[in-house]
């Protein structure tokens, strides 16, 4: 889709040398807008007002039809906030990561001759995760598939998990009646599991209505038992795994093979404060991604000022950076200037 708006984004008043805003980008924009709003931040937190926009912006809801979705002193403002958050990605010829979806989706809407043009370049699409789609997406895949219909998706109804970032399951649901004629193959053998955790899995997702059957087996035997351990918080759940490594660690078993999975990130801080108390020695993998480092996106921010000088969040970034003893104030009076030039 970037390289798509790259090419004709200028249709819709941006450069073609747009910035792409990500989540810190976009969350330091909202609040600006908050504050220049003055509104408060406590009672409109930042990050919950980009998720509200975000899932907006996945279901292709302009700051207008937004608005008119529901009323009520909390639901206007935050109208208010998307409102001015899109004028201020507009002016600073930016989009974040939702507009690569909803600006390709509405050019294609709007310049047939631009759908076209793409539809002819990709002759086969193929879509992965297709269970976790949003309508922006499916939107995509449905006009550039239109002609020549040489679709291929893979999915699993059973997965889908990102309904709080605006994913469809009906987008998969109802694949066969958007292609009646599509080829299903089902891949119901497993190669990572044990026959128990399958015929667990399977178990608890019958309970599921909205679903396409299916019944998960493999070659690999039946395996260990499941473990099961229900803790009251993540203070005794972080206990628990320290104190079955230490029982792991007694029976001569190397904390070289041990390992830790958790779902997210936050987790990792209790989990890691219980290691510490317990002196179990752990090594991270993974953490900061390289892009979200401050050093790089600093470096970032001076490239992308100079390739757009509309870009607002990047000049703000980069502006006291190394420190210059620039303050608060004189950076208002900047953008007074700005503003008014």
């Amino acid at each position: 889709c970037v390289r798509i708006l790259r090419q004709e984004i200028t249709r819709l008043g941006y450069r073609s040398s747009f910035s792409i805003y990500d989540d810190g980008d976009a969350t330091r924009l909202i609040t600006m807008c908050i504050k220049d709003l003055d509104f408060d931040s406590k009672r409109f937190p930042p990050r919950q007002i980009k998720a509200a926009i975000s899932k907006a912006k996945n279901e292709l809801v302009d700051y207008e039809s937004f608005a008119a979705q529901d009323s009520g002193y909390y639901h206007e403002r935050v109208a208010d906030i998307y409102r001015l958050y899109q004028q201020r990605l507009v002016e600073a010829s930016a989009v974040d990561f939702d507009d690569i979806l909803k600006l390709t989706v509405e050019l294609f809407q709007v310049f047939p001759d631009v759908l076209e043009r793409w539809q002819r370049r990709f002759r086969y699409i193929l879509v992965d995760e297709y269970q976790d789609t949003n309508k922006a997406q499916y939107m995509i895949v449905k006009m550039l598939g239109a002609v020549h219909r040489n679709i291929c998706v893979v999915g699993d109804s059973d997965q889908s998990i990102y309904a709080f970032r605006g994913a469809d399951l009906r987008n998969i649901l109802g694949f066969e009646k958007d292609y009646p004629d599509a080829k299903i193959v089902m891949l119901e053998q497993n190669y990572r599991s044990t026959q128990t955790i399958l015929d667990a899995a399977n178990a608890v997702i019958a309970n599921n209505a909205g679903r396409k059957p299916k019944r998960l087996w493999t070659d690999e035997g039946a395996g260990d038992k499941i473990v099961v351990f229900e803790a009251e918080d993540e203070h005794e759940e972080a206990a628990y795994v320290a104190e079955e490594i230490a029982r792991l660690q007694d029976r001569g078993i190397s904390l070289d093979d041990v390992a830790v999975f958790y779902r997210t990130n936050a987790q990792s801080r209790v989990i890691e404060e219980l290691f510490v108390r317990f002196g179990v020695t752990y090594q991270v993998v993974g953490g900061l991604k390289y892009y979200d480092r401050k050093e790089v996106k600093d470096a970032l921010g001076y490239l992308r000022a100079v390739v757009n000088p509309d870009d607002q969040v990047a000049i703000k970034r980069i502006i006291n950076t190394p420190k210059r003893a620039i303050g608060d104030t004189s950076v208002a009076h900047v953008d007074r200037f700005a503003e008014a030039n």
